[in-house]
């Protein structure tokens, strides 16, 4: 993602200000909110999003809610497992054996698999 202009990056610049400002105290917000209204504090602190959409909204409300964020986790685990493939195959791969790989793929499957084999051992 590359910007057209260069006039047009002061403008960027201010919206991603205002987004990063909003985001973030949106954030802050829900952890002062939901330091209010449980009364006790919660085994693990950063469920505290998943535990008021829990517990103040309806479950078919909920349950939606909490699917998006399922889904948000999934998108960027993904991403992440892309990049690292990618990686692997155009930055290793060719500086190791000097040509491109034969099947980009086998290199995606391989970090799916160790990422699998870590999670489950950690």
């Amino acid at each position: 993602m590359g910007i057209r202009d260069a006039n047009a990056i002061k403008q960027s610049r201010r919206i991603a200000m205002i987004w990063v400002f909003l985001s973030l105290g949106a954030s802050v917000l829900v952890g002062i909110v939901g330091r209010a209204y449980f009364a006790t504090t919660l085994a693990n602190s950063e469920t505290v999003f998943m535990e008021l959409i829990a517990t103040l909204f309806h479950p078919v409300v909920a349950g939606l809610l909490l699917a998006a964020i399922l889904a948000a986790v999934m998108s960027t685990a993904d991403s992440q497992l892309l990049v690292t493939a990618s990686s692997i195959s155009e930055d290793f791969y060719k500086v190791l054996f000097r040509n491109t790989p034969p099947i980009k793929s086998c290199f995606g499957l391989v970090v799916a698999l160790s990422s699998l084999l870590l999670l489950l051992h950690i």
